[in-house]
């Protein structure tokens, strides 16, 4: 009994000497902002006096294109021989439609009679069809010309009044000089020529070969 009674005391007496463990300190939670956050300041007008900058305009639409041009052009080696030459052409697209007349006093150095005169007055007819639409520059066609001759014989002053019909065909280039419209127009045309193989002159015979090569040079205007 002795002994149970001391060894309750030692008992006792050491749990006396070893506190109890301490609970962890215990941490708050950290208080959150319930608010809303505050909505952003709209930008300042930065001049309020100022109105409102109109909207743009549209832009005018561009003018519609001419479905057809006129053209008028020249050959000023028929002016400089003391001939005329005036030649209207309607464009549209690639193609162009002439519709000329024209006189020409033929160079003796142009035929083989020296002893006959020879004055041309011409109608003609001719169609041209562009190769590239945009560059509306090199060109092939062909016309058709009713010329009347009128073949003098230097030595007797004696007349004859002749016609003849050419079909050509014709390449050439228009070189555009100025935007206004101004352009030039070399063109080199092969005829062949349907009528008489000769014609009497006073004392003399005037002939011509049917195929004849005929180079030019014409200056043109585009109005529109």
């Amino acid at each position: 009994m002795l002994t149970t009674l001391l060894v309750s005391l030692a008992v006792h007496v050491a749990q006396a000497q070893d506190p109890a463990p301490e609970a962890p300190p215990q941490v708050a939670p950290a208080e959150t902002d319930a608010s809303p956050e505050p909505e952003p300041c709209p930008e300042a007008d930065p001049c309020p006096e100022c109105p409102p900058c109109p909207a743009p305009e549209p832009c005018p639409p561009p003018p519609p294109e001419r479905p057809y041009q006129v053209d008028v052009e020249l050959d000023p080696l028929n002016f400089i021989a003391g001939g005329s030459s005036l030649h209207v052409g309607l464009r549209r697209g690639v193609s162009r439609v002439d519709l000329a007349v024209y006189t020409l006093p033929v160079p003796s150095l142009l035929h083989s009679h020296p002893d006959v005169s020879v004055y041309v007055a011409g109608l003609q007819l001719r169609y041209d069809h562009t190769v590239h639409e945009r560059t509306r520059n090199l060109y092939l066609g062909g016309q058709v010309i009713l010329n009347r001759l009128e073949l003098t014989q230097i030595s007797t002053g004696l007349t004859t009044i002749a016609h003849d019909v050419r079909l050509g065909v014709q390449v050439g280039y228009r070189l555009q000089l100025l935007d206004a419209g101004l352009y030039v127009n070399p063109w080199l045309g092969v005829f062949y020529r349907a009528g008489a193989d000769s014609y009497d002159v006073g004392h003399t015979t005037y002939s011509e070969g049917r195929i004849q090569p005929f180079p030019a040079l014409h200056i043109g205007w585009l109005l529109g």
